[in-house]
């Protein structure tokens, strides 16, 4: 039941209109990577085709997470709405949700849905129903923050430098989520982002401890792969 509709809107930098894809209902059973661009604001996001700046779009947009009965409405106050215009386009979100659902799932949680002014706000209150610490919260917020830093970096040496300053930093969960960034890019069309994606995660591959673990893992994959035997799996567990 993904919600997504196109807008048009004009970049503050070079002030030339675009059409960019926007999300309106998030529901994480349809679409499980949703959860994971909120938790990492990557939520109605836009690039500019012509001058390549990039910024949120801060939309409002209903997360649905069926399961654990949440229904959190992003509603931030740059969406510029009186109340009586506010309490409508929440009760057009939570109408699609309900109009979406067979009888049995339509439960009150959706008629009283949580409105958050913040994405953390509503980030956070995600991760408290998954059982997610504060410490957790902290540690996704500071690897959400170098994955950005890398992505503005203004040279490969810079890169390089930042990759092996944070070495400590880059573990499995911030090479997932460069992968969700990948994934997200790939799916919008951004095709200069994916290169950019591309070429920062061989600079990890190559540089950081993590990103050695997973190219040496990737090979012995490889290995198997060309020789699947026994005795061929028996030799690549020992290493």
């Amino acid at each position: 039941m993904p919600q997504v509709m196109l807008a048009r809107v004009t970049c503050p930098g070079c002030r030339n209109p675009f059409e960019t894809p926007i999300e309106q209902v998030l529901d994480v059973r349809d679409d499980p990577s949703g959860k994971m661009r909120v938790l990492n604001g990557l939520v109605n996001g836009a690039a500019c085709p012509h001058c390549g700046m990039r910024g949120a779009l801060n939309l409002p947009f209903l997360y649905h997470d069926p399961d654990n009965e949440l229904a959190l409405v992003y509603m931030p106050l740059e969406a510029g709405r009186s109340d009586p215009e506010r309490q409508q386009a929440i009760g057009k979100l939570t109408s699609t949700v309900m109009d979406s659902l067979p009888p049995e799932e339509r439960k009150m949680y959706l008629l009283q849905p949580q409105i958050f002014l913040t994405l953390e706000n509503l980030a956070n209150k995600i991760l408290e129903a998954d059982g997610v610490t504060p410490e957790m919260i902290e540690q996704q917020r500071a690897s959400v923050e170098l994955l950005q830093r890398m992505l503005d970096s203004t040279s490969d040496e810079v890169l390089e430098a930042m990759i092996k300053e944070n070495d400590a930093s880059i573990d499995a969960g911030f090479f997932r989520l460069l992968g969700v960034n990948l994934e997200i890019a790939q799916a919008t069309g951004r095709a200069a982002d994916v290169r950019q994606i591309l070429a920062m995660r061989d600079k990890l591959l190559e540089l950081s401890s993590e990103g050695q673990v997973v190219s040496a893992r990737g090979e012995m994959l490889e290995a198997l792969r060309t020789q699947p035997t026994r005795e061929k799996l028996l030799d690549l567990l020992i290493q």
